[in-house]
């Protein structure tokens, strides 16, 4: 049998020899690779989530007057944006049709 130094064995295998169990040190790569993976998955999340809240917006005017009684500055946004788009008419036809129905 081969008769190797502890220095030697030491260099070889770093978490076995010595006193107790020494573990090599550990980079943040993987942490932070989790960590980028998440924020993405999330960003994308938000994003899936406000295309389907901008259709049903955009699709249904029962929607945007119940948007209009619990986040009127949501639907604000929702007019602004068809406004810069060129879409105009959706604030004058809501009002309209939520007027008759009081």
């Amino acid at each position: 049998m081969t008769s190797i130094s502890r220095k030697t064995l030491g260099r070889v295998l770093p978490c076995v020899v010595g006193e107790g169990l020494k573990m090599a040190p550990k980079t943040m790569e993987p942490m932070a690779r989790r960590i980028f993976k998440g924020v993405i998955l999330l960003e994308v999340a938000g994003v899936f989530a406000a295309y389907g809240l901008f259709h049903k917006m955009n699709s249904s005017q029962d929607f945007r007057g119940t948007v209009n009684k619990y986040f009127p500055s949501v639907l604000e946004v929702f007019y602004k944006s068809n406004e810069w788009s060129g879409i105009y008419g959706i604030r004058e036809a809501d009002r309209e049709a939520w007027s008759k129905q009081d």
